[in-house]
């Protein structure tokens, strides 16, 4: 994933709807239709329920945990009204999008919108969830810091 806009509704019976948007490139080049069609079925598996994302991370030999080391990891509780910002950047990090999204769900919180890009060598993620207040964002920051440990610098 090169690039993803991730945004999140709740409709009027309470189901929650994500829509997202991935730019996906491989080696920075355009899909191959061969990698293309592995992608496209790997969605349909997913959309459908036929398969989850931690079988297809298991078959790739990809490991299916969240969390884990960032470089960065910022908590903004009063960027608006109706929103608290996280920001989370990592070190070449293809995986960090699915690792940040795991973590903020494993610390009780709903995505309403993301983005990530590549910055300067990092994958930089930032995530607008609902806004929450003082007390609750330094204990979902202290949650986080557990989820996603800040390391200076994980380049090999």
């Amino acid at each position: 994933v090169h690039s993803a806009q991730v945004h999140t509704r709740v409709a009027d019976d309470y189901q929650r709807i994500a829509i997202d948007k991935f730019t996906v490139d491989f080696r920075t080049r355009q899909l191959t239709p061969g990698k293309r069609k592995e992608v496209t079925d790997y969605l349909t598996e997913l959309l459908t329920g036929r398969i989850t994302v931690e079988e297809i991370l298991k078959k790739r030999k990809k490991s299916p945990e969240t969390g884990g080391a960032v470089s960065e990891l910022k908590v903004s509780i009063d960027e608006s009204s109706n929103y608290s910002v996280i920001q989370v950047a990592a070190f070449e990090d293809k995986s960090m999008l699915y690792r940040a999204c795991g973590a903020l769900s494993r610390a009780g919180m709903d995505i309403v919108s993301a983005r990530v890009s590549p910055f300067r060598g990092e994958n930089v993620a930032v995530f607008y969830v609902p806004r929450i207040n003082e007390g609750v964002g330094r204990e979902m920051l202290e949650t986080l810091s557990k989820l996603m440990p800040v390391v200076a610098d994980r380049r090999r």
